[in-house]
């Protein structure tokens, strides 16, 4: 099975996000998500169970094309808006 940091990696690269990006799809730092990307490190815990459905969800939606990929056009404030929405509206579709 892939890392968790390999399966963003081609998240990011399917669902044309940006690294900023995971920081509104799973609510934590960006300073966290790159950790997760650049170290791959795994997350633990409590939270890393969270992480991991997120990133179950993030899968699930590219796959189905639920508004990925990522519109270009999107301004650097209606990009965390519509990430939010999408994380909401696949979330309630489970």
């Amino acid at each position: 099975m892939k890392s968790f940091g390999k399966r963003l990696a081609i998240c990011l690269k399917e669902g044309r996000m940006a690294q900023g990006d995971l920081r509104w799809w799973f609510g934590r730092s960006y300073s966290t998500t790159a950790s997760w990307l650049k170290d791959d490190r795994e997350p633990r815990g409590p939270a890393g169970d969270e992480a991991r459905h997120r990133l179950v969800l993030l899968e699930r939606g590219i796959a189905c094309k639920q508004g990925f990929p990522i519109p270009v056009e999107l301004s650097s404030t209606e990009r965390p808006r519509h990430i939010e929405k999408l994380f909401h509206d696949i979330s309630a579709s489970i």
